[in-house]
């Protein structure tokens, strides 16, 4: 202020020169180069060609191949290209709402396949959101499960498709000629909905595959891991457990609507399985261990990576959970809204944490985070402001509002 008495307050920093070196560069340094052209569904198909005959799915006792699973999602791709004709607009949406099982995976592949957007939207909203959802995004085609009847005779905007009908084939299929580029939509998920009407947030390809790259190199998975699918199909972490378990080594396990409310059958699950990775909101896990704790039982020994994200986690529930734990696997604390690509930062728990919040940790590879005052000056550690996240794997923006994407997307 001594040398420049006439600057305004608010351009004066707080930081010391290592504290910027520190926080704004040294802890953004993240950079991982990744190929710039793949689609989102592509890194599935790498995987597949490299271990086609792997298992890829099971659902209660059904197994699907990596080739089986391509096979599956190619033939429905080509269905799709020939039921949606018009092509004309610049996203082609495509809902996928049903119960849990194998054609969900293969559906979401398919949509991509198809060079469409992939909408998830949970069989469990009411259907005044799934219509609003359907309607927003101009959807050409609803792919669905027949439990969902009204879903196939309502006054829809446009057809439904019953997944749990469709009279699937497991010969070689070559997939649609793609002319798509990088920076087109991959999928559009949308927000809760408690703060107003919900706001679909659209995600380009080169932004999901920057983020699910950089979580296969920073938690590697191996051909023997077995990783439990068991979210909430309109929330974002459904897409972690989608492309992320199956881009990556290994199996996934898809877990019964009935299982994923019933923690008794989640670890016979678990264990039956021998399941190696989970994603856990912190309420259900909070539940998982309650229950443990009064029946005595133990999670499993073969889990070895638990994220735990979409609420924020406390020091009691890690505590909690490693007292049900006879091993010590790895819990991540995972940060990151739906605009940031599912997450953004992670945090490895200690065997203790100190006590209050959680860090969330660094940012993961090609993403840089700030924490920054009302002026977007950046803060030293320990003083609170806003949290801005950047790098390759954002989404860009929110459909149909404009206003709010400019006020988030800066």
């Amino acid at each position: 202020m001594v040398e420049a008495p006439d600057s305004h307050l608010h351009n004066v920093s707080l930081m010391t020169d290592d504290e910027y070196q520190q926080t704004v560069v040294d802890w953004n340094r993240t950079t991982m180069k990744i190929p710039d052209h793949l689609l989102l569904h592509q890194l599935f198909e790498q995987q597949c060609a490299l271990h086609p005959n792997d298992c890829c799915l099971e659902f209660c006792g059904q197994y699907l191949s990596n080739r089986q699973v391509n096979n599956r999602a190619n033939q429905l791709a080509l269905t799709l290209r020939k039921k949606i004709t018009d092509r004309s607009t610049a996203q082609t949406c495509v809902v996928v709402c049903g119960e849990p099982g194998l054609e969900i995976n293969i559906a979401a592949l398919a949509v991509l396949k198809a060079g469409f957007v992939f909408v998830p939207v949970s069989h469990a909203d009411a259907r005044e959101r799934i219509g609003f959802i359907i309607r927003q995004t101009r959807a050409i085609l609803v792919l669905t499960t027949s439990c969902f009847g009204w879903l196939l005779t309502d006054d829809l905007p446009c057809p439904a498709l019953a997944l749990d009908t469709y009279l699937w084939s497991d010969a070689m299929v070559t997939p649609p000629v793609l002319t798509l580029k990088a920076d087109a939509l991959a999928y559009i998920i949308y927000t809760s909905g408690t703060t107003g009407e919900p706001k679909g947030v659209m995600v380009p390809h080169e932004a999901a595959v920057t983020r699910i790259e950089a979580l296969k190199h920073c938690f590697p998975r191996f051909r023997e891991d077995v990783m439990v699918q068991k979210m909430n199909h309109g929330f974002d972490g459904t897409i972690f457990e989608l492309f992320w378990g199956m881009s990556a080594p290994g199996m996934n396990v898809i877990a019964a609507e009935k299982v994923r409310h019933d923690p008794s059958d989640l670890l016979q699950l678990l264990n039956a399985h021998k399941i190696t990775m989970a994603l856990f909101v912190p309420d259900t896990l909070a539940m998982l261990q309650r229950w443990l704790q009064e029946h005595h039982q133990f999670l499993p020994d073969s889990l070895r990576l638990i994220f735990i994200g979409g609420q924020a986690l406390t020091d009691e529930l890690v505590g909690g959970i490693r007292d049900v734990c006879r091993h010590e696997p790895c819990l991540v604390n995972a940060y990151g809204p739906a605009e940031a690509v599912i997450i953004a930062t992670t945090y490895l728990c200690p065997q203790r944490v100190a006590e209050g919040p959680v860090p969330i940790g660094r940012p993961l590879p090609n993403t840089q985070v700030f924490v920054m005052d009302n002026h977007g000056q950046p803060l030293p550690p320990g003083i609170t402001g806003e949290l801005y996240i950047g790098g390759k794997a954002l989404a860009s923006g929110y459909l149909d509002r404009p206003k709010q994407t400019a006020a988030a997307f800066v």
